[in-house]
């Protein structure tokens, strides 16, 4: 699933082709529910495997696998969020990423948002969770 068509590989030619790097009868350019699922297939899947392997190998329930899943996929986007803040450029017409299409502040407010939705799913997991907190909280408030 998080590797193949369906996964981050799927995921990479839907944003090479968005790109151009790709040729086909033309670039195309993503809607907002295209970008979100690009990056739900590339990096949310590639965390999503990360928080679900990690409770598989410390022999989790499937309700705790449940929440690492949704978790991850969280995470993902909550990075690409990030990452579209920070490679923002106003000065660039053909800006890309979630400000093309609800502005820096709203994207600002979408990182928010997920980041709470991702720690809420792991808020019943107490100080086990803490090292997954700490990274979801240091992607909202990071730089770079």
């Amino acid at each position: 699933d998080s590797a193949g068509m369906v996964g981050m590989i799927g995921g990479q030619v839907v944003d090479l082709v968005a790109q151009g790097q790709i040729e086909t009868k033309g670039t195309k350019e993503l809607t907002q529910t295209e970008l979100e699922d690009l990056h739900n297939r590339k990096t949310g899947a590639l965390i999503r495997a990360a928080t679900l392997g990690a409770g598989i190998v410390a022999g989790a329930d499937d309700k705790t696998l449940d929440k690492l899943e949704k978790f991850g996929v969280l995470l993902g986007m909550a990075f690409q969020l990030a990452d579209d803040i920070h490679d923002h450029d106003p000065s660039n017409p053909e800006a890309t990423g979630y400000p093309k299409y609800i502005g820096v502040d709203g994207t600002g407010e979408l990182l928010d948002k997920t980041t709470q939705q991702a720690l809420s799913l792991i808020e019943s997991f107490g100080s086990n969770a803490q090292p997954l907190k700490d990274i979801a909280i240091y992607n909202r408030n990071r730089k770079t």
